[in-house]
């Protein structure tokens, strides 16, 4: 609303004021929507000399930090009599506050949500054109990004409320949210926060699709099976492989990672020991994108372990800067078919085909071992032996036929 006090002007007679709202920073016409923001008001003054208000009525979410200057115009018919259009006058300008914030976990310093019984999102609010020494309220709540809607634990919203006196126009303050998390593995939470000036909203950051005001909860799942062809039955022979395949959502890529795992006896729910030692593996790795897979290795010796159901259990670690390993999540269900591998009895050794050569008497087939050559002497001898008998019994007869 816009209260223009005028002077000198012709009582009884009809006058139009026309106004319309500048961007103090572009020294422009404000534009919402592609149009310019602009009010008329008709009025017939009883006096040369009075108020009246001009009001503006406008979506002003896209205009949040901006500072807003009123010019007026004062017309008599088609004439323009008289007009206020000054950028600097601070009688004729409204500022727009506005909020910006960025949520992060405090215990990590990083986006990374706990899912444990008492988490805590730290949101850090960036408010613009505030009144320096006035009290306001700054609001905020979780929403959940999956639904869109409000989060809910024990069917109640996850909320945070606190007052604050900013020193200039300009700052930060901070909302700290505590709930428990534990089952918000896999979630993504967004912080909506709003700032409220003697009960009305004056600035409000909602933004479903918001990075910096989104929390990161991580999940992971694993998948075990032979390292040597892919199915989940292992020979129980001195040399193990089993490979753990865990797939992982809502990591921080380009952050370090740490994966470990140990396997686990299903049938007494206890870590597998051998010569009294658990069996455990570890893969480091940093992600290229907030969700994938990646490979953890386990090598034992199973001689003993035939019959036995073995179970993968996985921990997820980020590691700081420092080296310091900090739990965010795991997976660890000692039911889980797919983090089950099952050793089996060697199967009884096969026994060697005969290496000794066959019989010549052996009829010669394809593929048959035998030389050749034998075969070829033995034929040759039998024609050396016919031809001598033929020859021995035509000399005999012929030595008959003599006599």
């Amino acid at each position: 609303i816009d209260t223009v006090s005028y002077s000198n002007v012709p009582a009884g007679e009809e006058l139009t004021l026309q106004g319309i709202l500048m961007d103090k920073e572009t020294g422009e016409a404000l534009e919402i929507d592609g149009e310019t923001v602009t009010s008329e008001l008709t009025f017939t003054p009883e006096s040369t000399e009075g108020t009246v208000d001009v009001e503006f009525t406008f979506n002003a979410t896209e205009a949040a930090g901006k500072t807003l200057v009123v010019f007026e115009s004062l017309y008599y018919g088609e004439e323009e009599i008289v007009s206020h259009r000054d950028l600097a006058s601070q009688e004729q300008t409204l500022v727009l506050p506005s909020v910006s914030t960025t949520a992060a976990n405090p215990e990590l310093g990083n986006q990374t949500g706990l899912a444990k019984a008492e988490a805590s999102i730290t949101d850090t609010a960036e408010y613009t054109n505030l009144i320096a020494g006035e009290t306001f309220t700054i609001r905020g709540t979780l929403m959940d990004q999956e639904t869109g809607e409000e989060l809910l634990i024990d069917d109640k919203p996850v909320t945070a409320e606190a007052e604050f006196t900013p020193e200039e126009t300009s700052g930060t303050t901070e909302l700290t949210f505590t709930f428990n998390a534990e089952a918000l593995a896999g979630k993504t939470l967004v912080v909506f926060e709003e700032i409220l000036y003697k009960d009305q909203i004056i600035a409000s950051h909602r933004d479903i699709s918001s990075d910096p005001q989104s929390i990161y909860f991580p999940q992971i799942g694993t998948s075990a099976t032979d390292g040597e062809d892919g199915d989940q039955e292992i020979l129980a022979d001195s040399e193990v492989t089993i490979k753990d395949t865990v797939s992982y959502e809502n990591l921080i890529p380009g952050a370090s990672y740490l994966l470990k795992g140990v396997l686990m006896d299903q049938e007494t729910g206890t870590e597998l020991l051998l010569d009294g030692n658990a069996v455990t593996a570890e893969t480091a790795f940093t992600p290229e994108e907030r969700s994938g897979s990646v490979e953890v290795v386990f090598t034992l010796d199973g001689s003993s372990l035939a019959g036995k159901s073995l179970v993968v259990f996985e921990t997820l670690y980020y590691v700081d800067a420092d080296g310091t390993q900090r739990e965010i999540c795991s997976h660890k269900d000692i039911d889980d078919a797919g983090q089950t591998v099952h050793l089996s009895e060697t199967p009884p050794e096969v026994p060697e085909e005969p290496t000794e050569t066959p019989s010549v008497s052996n009829p010669v087939k394809t593929g048959d071992d035998t030389p050749i050559l034998l075969y070829l002497g033995i034929g040759a001898g039998a024609l050396v032996l016919a031809g001598t008998l033929t020859f021995l019994y035509l000399h005999r007869r012929k030595q008959k036929d003599n006599q």
